[in-house]
């Protein structure tokens, strides 16, 4: 049972994630599970008003979906956090809590299935694809911001913190393609010296504090980096220019 939860929960993140890259398909797609769970519900959810937040909240970023220009998507973050709320519905759909209006007596598992049918079609289309292409479905894919920029012919530099020992278990794979400097977002000094020994036509910031738990343990650190931290790349560009 527990084996199953963690791969259901697994398989609708990653449907979301998959699906985030079209215009307001993602989150079309969460907002029209959410109200199908509601409307064939027998009374009022618990759930319900979390679903009234959460697709008011949503309908807002239909604006940022279609722009033209600057659009914005829901990223790993976002779907990650929409994934996780879909499966908590699922879950919630599969329990006892949840029963049918009157004349509704459907399988509660085809049911389940139903509602998700396109994020599942399209992972499973994606396994299929990458399967085909003799992939892994399991490997990540190359649309990363480093991998565009490599493929544009870009001279990539990338920034990393000094510490006692080389840990670069999730960069073993730019060796040779990216050049690394030391520095830190909390260091003025070692980010005009990166800039200034880089000289970057263009500048990226994707550092942070990102493991939620640890930025509440250490806060002032996490406030330092997040948030002064792209200050002083900004301070650093405008004295190396």
């Amino acid at each position: 049972a527990q084996l199953s939860t963690v791969f259901v929960f697994l398989v609708i993140i990653n449907g979301i994630n998959f699906i985030d890259g079209i215009d307001g398909l993602a989150i079309t797609e969460v907002i029209r599970i959410i109200l199908l769970i509601e409307f064939f519900s027998d009374n009022q959810t618990i759930l319900t008003p979390l679903s009234i937040l959460l697709v008011f909240s949503l309908i807002a970023l239909y604006y940022f979906n279609f722009k033209k220009k600057s659009k914005v998507f829901l990223g790993d973050g976002g779907s990650l956090l929409l994934g996780s709320i879909v499966s908590i519905y699922i879950f919630y759909v599969l329990g006892d809590q949840y029963t049918f209006k009157a004349g509704f007596h459907i399988n509660k598992v085809l049911f389940s299935i139903l509602i998700l049918i396109y994020p599942l079609l399209d992972l499973l289309r994606v396994f299929i694809i990458r399967i085909k292409n003799k992939t892994s479905p399991f490997k990540p894919d190359t649309n990363h911001l480093h991998h565009i920029l490599l493929k544009k012919g870009y001279k990539v530099f990338g920034m990393e913190r000094r510490s006692s020992s080389k840990n670069r278990m999730n960069t073993n794979h730019l060796e040779g393609k990216v050049t690394f400097l030391q520095g830190d977002l909390t260091d003025q000094n070692s980010l005009l010296r990166c800039l200034k020994e880089a000289k970057p036509d263009e500048v990226y910031n994707l550092a942070a504090q990102s493991h939620v738990r640890t930025s509440f343990e250490i806060p002032e650190f996490t406030a330092n980096s997040d948030a002064l931290g792209p200050l002083r790349i900004l301070e650093a560009i405008r004295f190396n220019n």
